[in-house]
């Protein structure tokens, strides 16, 4: 596009790092929350017993004794909130999405109010592609922890893959918020607010664009090709 015979620019190309989970729970409250009296098995293990082992094995990364004992402590407690998502943790390591999928929905069956087990799940969906799914857990994981930094991140993620950038802007300067020190936030920032800025500009909002342009430059003063783009478009609007 031209004006003035100034030549307008394309759409920047970039890159974006679609990134594995994001740091998850271990659980959802700890051993503290666990109901020490249910029954027991022959063996005179409780609920709680086989929980506190099953978590013990997840932290250690053996996941298939984390699902066997977090398995026996549903069978004692099978209103065992903590341990159905525990064990869906378990079977999203071991990229089991279905069986955690399964698993977080009892959680959050049983615990309505369990902000991870949302987030969790919308992590499963995500790598199932399921993404309007994905969107729906992150969202609703937020509403019950306004400071969910990996939800924010990960609902980030997906809002840039479906094109909307000023939703992916929202949530990653709601992590920046929440952590000033991500790196990987600001840099996904920055890259979204540059191909706003590129979009705004191609469809003739040029005023939107600088704006964009400028709030990277005052975040990094030599962003590349942002101080180029905001005075080729000053020179469009003829200032």
């Amino acid at each position: 596009m031209k004006k003035n015979g100034i030549t307008f620019f394309g759409i920047a190309i970039t890159v974006m790092v679609i990134m594995a989970t994001m740091t998850a729970c271990a659980s959802s409250g700890g051993t503290d929350n666990v109901n020490r009296n249910t029954r027991a098995d022959a063996g005179g293990r409780s609920a709680a017993d086989y929980f506190d082992s099953g978590f013990a094995h997840l932290g250690r990364g053996d996941y298939d004794r984390a699902i066997a004992d977090l398995s026996e402590a549903i069978r004692l407690d099978p209103n065992h909130a903590d341990a159905f998502y525990n064990r869906g943790l378990a079977y999203g390591r071991k990229m089991e999405y279905d069986a955690a999928i399964s698993d977080y929905s009892e959680a959050i069956r049983l615990n309505p109010n369990l902000s991870p087990a949302f987030q969790n799940r919308g992590m499963m969906y995500s790598q199932k592609q399921e993404r309007a799914l994905a969107l729906a857990d992150f969202t609703e994981a937020i509403r019950l922890d306004p400071n969910n930094e990996t939800a924010y991140f990960n609902r980030a993620i997906l809002y840039g893959i479906t094109g909307d950038l000023s939703a992916a802007i929202a949530d990653w300067e709601a992590v920046l918020r929440i952590n000033p020190n991500d790196a990987q936030a600001r840099q996904q920032l920055l890259i979204h607010r540059f191909n706003r800025g590129v979009a705004s500009a191609n469809n003739g909002d040029i005023d939107s664009a600088i704006a964009d342009w400028e709030a990277i430059l005052r975040i990094d003063p030599n962003y590349p090709n942002a101080r180029q783009y905001v005075q080729q478009a000053r020179q469009m609007l003829g200032y």
